[in-house]
């Protein structure tokens, strides 16, 4: 007996060999011995058994041609425009009755059930029957069929185009680009997450890339709609990269005005006879604090702590205000830099130019020998910077002049008393990632805790510290930032650091592994100390140009030196910070994985290269060490056939080789030498 049945979407004829209520085993026409349910099966005919394995796969070809045939002259069009008004549902003998006009034999019933199944369109197919469309779903299928096949075509249009481009040949991009890029653009960003990730994945296997977003981002690379280095957090992040012309044009503006100017229309204080100090990088623009320094007698300095008052030009809910709520944070890239704020306004009138006459947000502080604060007053001012040193040229005077001497002092009795009352100071080195006017990559350490960094440091600090004392007794909200209690004792040892030497093995190994033990840190709208820092409250304020949360704090601080209500209450400043600190994080977080993925593009062409590890954790055969070349963490495993790892190896240094550079956001990974 031959049955036939639908395997996916083909119609199978089959010998029947054996047969249950149930199940039959059957010989299909392509030589597969089979088992099927008796459900499946869609007609039968009874035939003369011929034998041989053979002899039936023979007879069943010829049946399956014959009914292959047979359907591909039945016209499916007429039949539907003479079955109107008939009813929906009709049998595969009916139809074949109308259509063949005699007693229906299997082939026939056979070539409508199959005839059906491949119309799609003015019938349904099931397993008893078809069902007839009505004259709208036609057209809906129609147009849906239109579509696919529209698909399809720009698919493979896309698919030649892409495959073009990676062989190398020219090829000019078809109209159908633009939509595929956006779906490949989707992948690459999103991964399984993207608005079309079968479509893209599809076009990427017949294209002959990696259906994967790493295959998205090379196509879209050979495409020229990515760079061979593209950013693709930044792109998640949605990070504003430029500034419209009309936010040019405000900038602009206000800088015709003169911020001094507009200054001058308040009740401010004059510290321009002052004589004050700027320490920042090398060829820094964009000054936004300085410091003026006073000995006094018994060993006591009188302060003023200067940060440009933003505040006064950046009116809230500006349009330069919200494009600053919008970027969040100036964001510093090796190979890009994205201000918060234009140019024209950071490097312009808002900077602390030497010469520049300038209004500020001053913090006038006289200070014992030991650090303490004896008293502090807030004003609205008017400063002069009267000269700017990078912080190597500050470092080089540190012993000639009184002033910087008695600053890098003050420095010294500020964070002794941090310590003192619990702080922490990590002196690691930071890898510097930057390009060279030649376009190749410099990779280096920045030592951190120099003389020039640590006053520049601990003065801003105090600032910050002084503006969450003030602001908490007056009442007004700000966002305190907070550090839990260190998950585990650190060591005691890291308080007798020498403040501004370089960290030998022995304290650089304490402050890795304490880093790695720090409480969790945060912004809390209620008063909570910052145990990493020593101090019992904490807030920032001292880079409005570059964090717009300390622009908003700027704000409560000019409110209460005017005497005037909070500019922020709790609620909005709360609807305010969480999301833009939320955004900082995330952009923060994208800054250090862009150094090193720069890092790994420095390292690609040095795989079997050896550096020196300092291990700073160790568990049996697995450390965890530090690559002091780049400051770069990783773990590395013991060898096998080294025997026993000794029980010491903290604070020793081994030998790594580099072994392998991973695609991604992996790290590189090391193997210990023997």
């Amino acid at each position: 007996m031959i049955v036939e049945f639908l395997e996916g979407r083909d119609f199978l004829t089959a010998w029947v060999l054996t047969s249950s209520a149930r199940r039959l085993g059957v010989l299909a026409a392509d030589g597969r011995e089979m088992s099927v349910s008796a459900g499946r099966v869609l007609n039968s005919v009874e035939l003369p058994d011929p034998g041989l394995r053979s002899a039936r796969l023979e007879l069943l070809r010829a049946t399956a041609e014959t009914r292959r045939n047979l359907a591909a002259t039945l016209d499916l069009t007429e039949l539907w425009s003479v079955l109107e008004g008939e009813g929906s549902e009709f049998s595969f003998a009916s139809l074949a009755a109308l259509f063949f006009g005699r007693s229906v034999q299997p082939d026939e019933l056979s070539a409508v059930a199959r005839a059906v199944f491949a119309d799609g369109l003015r019938f349904r197919f099931t397993p008893n029957g078809a069902i007839r469309q009505t004259s709208a779903e036609v057209e809906r299928l129609k147009e849906a069929k239109n579509r696919a096949e529209e698909a399809e075509r720009a698919l493979a249009v896309c698919a030649e185009w892409l495959a073009a481009l990676k062989r190398g040949a020219a090829a000019p991009e078809p109209p159908e680009a633009e939509a595929a890029k956006a779906r490949l653009l989707s992948l690459a960003l999103d991964g399984s997450a993207a608005s079309a990730p079968a479509e893209a994945k599809k076009l990427l296997a017949r294209a002959g890339f990696a259906p994967e977003p790493e295959g998205a981002v090379l196509a879209l690379t050979l495409a020229g709609e990515l760079a061979p280095h593209e950013n693709l957090d930044l792109r998640r992040l949605e990070l504003p990269t430029s500034f419209t012309p009309a936010l040019l044009e405000e900038a602009r503006a206000l800088s015709g005005i003169g911020l001094s100017a507009a200054g001058r229309r308040e009740n401010r204080l004059d510290l321009t006879g002052w004589p004050t100090l700027a320490i920042d990088s090398n060829g820094a623009r964009d000054l936004d604090d300085a410091y003026s320094i006073k000995s006094l007698a018994g060993g006591r300095w009188q302060v003023g702590l200067h940060i440009t008052d933003a505040a006064a030009a950046i009116q809230q809910d500006s349009p330069l205000d919200l494009a600053g709520r919008e970027r969040g944070v100036s964001v510093y890239l090796p190979e890009a830099k994205y201000p918060m704020l234009p140019p024209e306004l950071s490097e312009g009138c808002l900077s602390l130019t030497p010469g520049e006459v300038r209004p500020a947000l001053s913090f006038l502080v006289t200070l014992e020998k030991d650090g303490a604060v004896a008293e502090y007053e807030f004003n609205l001012s008017h400063i002069r910077v009267d000269r700017q040193l990078s912080f190597a040229e500050a470092d080089a005077r540190l012993e000639e002049e009184a002033e910087l001497v008695d600053s890098w002092d003050l420095a010294q009795a500020l964070l002794a008393r941090r310590l003192a009352g619990g702080g922490v100071n990590l002196n690691l080195p930071r890898l510097s990632v930057h390009f060279l006017p030649d376009g190749s990559l410099s990779v280096g350490l920045t030592q951190w805790d120099t003389p020039a960094k640590l006053i520049v440091g601990e003065l801003m600090i105090l600032a910050n510290h002084l503006a969450a004392d003030l602001l908490h007794r007056h009442g007004y909200p700000c966002p305190f930032r907070f550090q839990e209690k260190a998950r585990a004792p650190l060591p005691a040892e890291l308080a007798s650091a020498v403040p501004g030497q370089a960290a030998d093995d022995r304290l650089l190994t304490l402050s890795l592994a304490a880093r790695r033990r720090l409480g969790r840190g945060g912004l809390s709208f209620t008063p909570a100390p910052h145990l990493g820092l020593g101090l019992p409250l904490y807030t920032a304020f001292t880079a409005p140009m570059r964090r717009y949360l300390d622009l908003l704090v700027a704000r409560q601080l000019r409110a209460l030196a005017q005497g005037r209500d909070p500019a922020l209450g709790q609620g909005a400043f709360i609807r305010l910070a969480l999301p833009v600190n939320d955004y900082t994080q995330r952009l923060r977080k994208m800054q250090t994985g862009r150094l090193h993925y720069w890092l790994k593009q420095y390292l690609k062409d040095k795989i079997g290269r050896e550096y020196s590890a300092l291990v700073y954790e160790q568990r049996d055969r697995r450390l965890r060490a530090c690559l002091t070349d780049y400051m770069l963490e990783t773990e590395l495993v013991w060898p096998r056939k080294a025997g026993a790892p000794p029980a010491d190896l903290v604070g020793r240094r081994l030998q790594a080789r580099l072994t392998e550079i991973p695609p991604g956001a992996a790290p590189p990974r090391y193997e210990i030498v023997p």
